[in-house]
């Protein structure tokens, strides 16, 4: 955790953003108490928001079994 004064923090803004976006936490005081924490954005792992796969209906070896040529008399 880095600990900064508001004056620091403004004179070193981006490279204090810089250290955020790597993981740590900025506390910011001024007049010796902390007056904000700038904190990590929470990312979330976008597979952990997918809905689980499709689900057959019917049994695995019914779905993949090979379909009757009926188009082959007309074609």
């Amino acid at each position: 955790m880095i600990q900064t004064t508001a004056t620091n923090l403004r004179k070193n803004l981006f490279a204090l953003l810089d250290k955020v976006d790597g993981g740590e936490t900025v506390t910011v005081t001024k007049g010796g108490k902390v007056v904000a924490r700038i904190l990590p954005e929470q990312r979330s792992d976008w597979r952990t928001k997918m809905p689980p796969g499709p689900k057959l209906l019917v049994p695995a070896d019914e779905a993949f079994a090979p379909m009757p040529d009926e188009w082959g008399d007309l074609a």
